[in-house]
Formats: C-alpha cells, sequence, structure tokens
C-alpha cells in the first residue's frame, strides 16, 4: 500500500476479512481503516483507525483517515526538510 495511493477499509474483520488477514491472531477490534501516509509521492507510513463496534466506520471515514494521513507525511517530510 505504501507504493500508492491505497487504502484498506474493513467493515467487519470475522465475516469479511481482508487478503492476508491472519484470523488466529486474538484482536480487540472489529473493524478498521488503513492509509498509506504519503506526501509528494513520498511514503512514510501508515495511518489505521479501528473500533470494538461494528459500524463505527465507513467508506465515508477513509477520505478523513486519508486526510489525517497526508498532514502526518506532510510533517514528517517538513520536519527532516527533506522536501525537493
Amino acid at each position: 500500500m505504501l507504493d500508492g495511493p491505497g487504502y484498506t477499509f474493513c467493515a467487519d474483520v470475522d465475516t469479511v476479512p481482508p487478503p492476508g488477514w491472519d484470523a488466529s491472531k486474538a484482536r480487540k477490534y472489529k473493524t478498521f481503516i488503513s492509509v498509506a501516509a504519503q506526501y509528494a509521492g513520498r511514503p512514510v507510513g501508515m495511518v489505521t483507525v479501528d473500533s470494538t463496534a461494528l459500524g463505527d466506520l465507513d467508506e465515508g471515514d477513509v477520505r478523513v483517515a486519508g486526510l489525517f494521513a497526508t498532514l502526518i507525511a506532510m510533517t514528517d517530510i517538513y520536519s527532516k526538510k527533506s522536501v525537493p
């Protein structure tokens, strides 16, 4: 996901887990969004938001998580003064 503008939204990890999901691990959360944190084509990490309650997150929250991921990436890059 760091190589592209990707994200993962999983509405229910029990009934529709994402590809590669390890169901043998115990987790407290039931839904999550993971978004690549990147700015100017430079990946710096991931932002993940999760919830223990089904229905707390939806596709609309992906845009908000993406905004925060971009802000975090900008802050990281500018704090290192490595922006071209």
